[in-house]
């Protein structure tokens, strides 16, 4: 890992600290940005001159089927998956009420808990990305972007990261081959005007989960070491950038998901019912984090948000 890379992971691992002084979480967030973009400036140049036989392969995708072929998939309109290492039992609470509300407004769908225990179940990930993963050189984070590919391109339909609450029931997505929270369809070169990796759905085989898992792969079977950290992105970039049909079907997504962070934003505030029902009924999926703490009541002893979203989907007790 190079200098630069060291750098950003140490700035992302004290970001949790800084952000109690607001001067020093505006210095930490443009620093880790500042690095984080130089990175993968370098890892994208490195990839788009050493995967050309891979883009060439997709590049001749015009087509994909769309209808699911798998068993699996003809259960339900689309399955859902959801991973979490740990399994159930030893989720964060957190994690546990945005798991409850999925299942609560899955509407019929199958939802896939995928485990350290079930895992080989649903898919076959290399041996030496594995490998990789059991001794920490590759992160539990970045063994999911490589298993939500893999899972997607296999089986398709709709992944979710375990720390999104369901505020309503989820979306038919009916004719739609793909699918992602966007905001803003902004032009500059970011991930946040085009697509976002926790919230991904797509039809069995598509050229999109496809090209990525192949990357994903021929990178780990060509490396010991992750080069950036959210190198999913770069190859979701180059994927946009290099292959016609999969910039057809990120183009054709269209910006509904800007109030995606707004729940989270307000966990620590006083609860207000009118403002809740608001925001829920604008949006399905709302992104949290178990990464920080939250309170169920404010220092004046109102209930949060977070505090009224966990007595009504974990503890039963009286709003």
């Amino acid at each position: 890992m190079s200098q630069e890379d060291n750098m950003s992971s140490l700035l992302f691992s004290t970001k949790k600290m800084l952000k109690k002084n607001p001067v020093f979480s505006k210095i930490a967030r443009s620093l880790i940005t500042f690095f984080r973009r130089r990175s993968e400036r370098k890892v994208y140049a490195y990839i788009r001159k050493n995967y050309t036989q891979l883009l060439e392969k997709y590049n001749n995708v015009t087509d994909f089927p769309a209808k699911p072929e798998s068993k699996l998939c003809e259960e339900s309109a689309y399955p859902v998956w959801v991973f979490w290492f740990q399994g159930e039992e030893n989720m964060p609470e957190i994690i546990k009420m945005c798991y409850s509300s999925l299942l609560k407004n899955a509407d019929g769908h199958k939802v896939n808990l995928i485990t350290a225990n079930n895992c080989s179940e649903f898919i076959d990930i290399p041996e030496y990305i594995s490998e990789y993963h059991r001794k920490g050189v590759i992160t539990h984070t970045h063994f999911s972007d490589i298993l939500r590919m893999s899972l997607l391109s296999k089986y398709g339909g709709l992944w979710l990261d375990a720390s999104i609450y369901i505020s309503k029931k989820l979306p038919p997505f009916d004719g739609i081959q793909f699918w992602t929270g966007k905001w803003t369809n902004g032009c500059e070169y970011s991930k946040k005007t085009r697509w976002t990796g926790f919230l991904l759905y797509c039809l069995q085989n598509s050229p999109f989960a496809g090209f990525v898992k192949e990357g994903l792969y021929k990178y780990w079977n060509e490396n010991n070491k992750l080069a950036t950290y959210l190198i999913i992105d770069v190859f979701i970039t180059l994927a946009y950038e290099k292959i016609n049909v999969v910039k057809n079907l990120m183009d054709n997504v269209p910006a509904t998901q800007r109030g995606v962070f707004d729940l989270y934003s307000m966990l620590n505030s006083e609860y207000d019912k009118e403002e809740y029902e608001s925001l829920c009924k604008e949006i399905c999926f709302h992104k949290l984090t178990y990464k920080e703490d939250f309170m169920e009541y404010t220092k004046e002893g109102k209930l949060t948000f977070y505090g009224h979203l966990m007595q009504e989907w974990m503890t039963g007790r009286s709003k």
